[in-house]
């Protein structure tokens, strides 16, 4: 079983979604990494892709993001261009 403290459970809603999977840097500069995922997603891939952002961003944390190898997925909420 996972402790959760304070973290609060929420189910986004449905759509399509890009998905980017984050370590931090050094094991602890989380705010450099997702920085730099959040760049590199909007900056590169969105940006040569058949998708618009929705402005909406979530970040998924389970077991794994604690430990020796921790890492978190964003997800971005898109949607196909002309639609």
């Amino acid at each position: 079983m996972i402790e959760k403290g304070n973290l609060e459970t929420f189910v986004i809603p449905g759509g399509v979604y890009g998905k980017v999977t984050v370590k931090p840097k050094m094991g602890f500069m989380w705010g450099l990494s997702i920085g730099e995922a959040k760049r590199s997603f909007y900056t590169g891939w969105l940006s040569q892709s058949d998708y618009l952002p929705l402005n909406m961003e979530y970040e998924y944390h389970t077991e794994t993001s604690m430990g020796k190898n921790p890492q978190i997925d964003i997800l971005f909420a898109v949607r196909k261009r002309g639609t």
